[in-house]
């Protein structure tokens, strides 16, 4: 189902909703800079797949934390991995950056299992329908029922909430130490250290460039650790390529 088919999916079948149009957003941090009327209810989600072929989609509130080592341990599932870009449009008919609960209307198969935080409780959710260019708001509860009459299983799963400003700065650099990193386009940078925002105190990056005129630029922590569909690949947008020189 493309936008209009999903938004008509949940009109025929009586599922109030919210809609708004926007450019299209590929990231949680992009999202932020849209002027949503409900942004305490935006969903984070990962479609994710274990080595023994099943796949998930977990769905969070956008203020949470998936570990997905956790995750595995708790729910019982093999290793889990990111679901490559082929595998999202095979099965959900979705691209990088438009995914959503509401693709599993999309599998025809009913391969996918949904994971949805308990945090959104009764209140609204707000997802994709089945394309980045508009966000759309509807009971958690709505969409539960949406996606079991289609047939996909639904499992409710607390999670935790992100980190407090001390605890995501240790995280930050802990997991982004100094050193020199290559961009998943090619291009390689030296990391300098960990500041914080002078206002929200959000974990920052401290790095150059290793080509042209250099200087200082700054990153939030937490998109520079994200990763990226490259050529139906996942990867990491900075991969550590050398410890910093003493």
């Amino acid at each position: 189902m493309n936008k209009q088919e999903t938004l008509d999916y949940l009109s025929d079948r009586g599922i109030p909703f919210e809609i708004m149009e926007h450019a299209a957003v590929y990231t949680m941090e992009e999202l932020k800079a849209v002027a949503l009327p409900h942004p305490e209810s935006e969903a984070k989600n990962l479609f994710v797949r274990d080595d023994k072929k099943r796949y998930y989609l977990i769905t969070v509130k956008g203020d949470r934390r998936v570990d997905l080592k956790r995750f595995q341990k708790e729910q019982g599932t093999g290793r889990l991995s990111f679901a490559s870009g082929e595998d999202l449009m095979h099965i959900l008919g979705l691209t990088p950056g438009a995914v959503t609960p509401l693709g599993l209307l999309n599998d025809g198969e009913r391969q996918v299992t949904l994971y949805l935080d308990t945090a959104f409780g009764d209140g609204l959710i707000g997802v994709h329908p089945n394309d980045n260019t508009a966000s759309i708001w509807l009971k958690a509860a709505d969409l539960m029922r949406v996606i079991e009459a289609h047939g996909n299983p639904v499992r409710l799963v607390k999670f935790e909430e992100a980190d407090g400003p001390e605890e995501a700065f240790r995280r930050a650099a802990q997991s982004i130490p100094p050193g020199r990193y290559r961009h998943f386009k090619g291009n390689e940078y030296q990391v300098i250290g960990i500041a914080r925002h002078s206002e929200t105190l959000e974990p920052m990056v401290v790095y150059r460039p290793l080509y042209g005129e250099g200087g200082l630029w700054v990153r939030p922590a937490k998109m520079w650790n994200e990763t990226v569909e490259r050529d139906g690949q996942t990867r990491k947008r900075f991969e550590k390529i050398r410890d910093a020189e003493d």
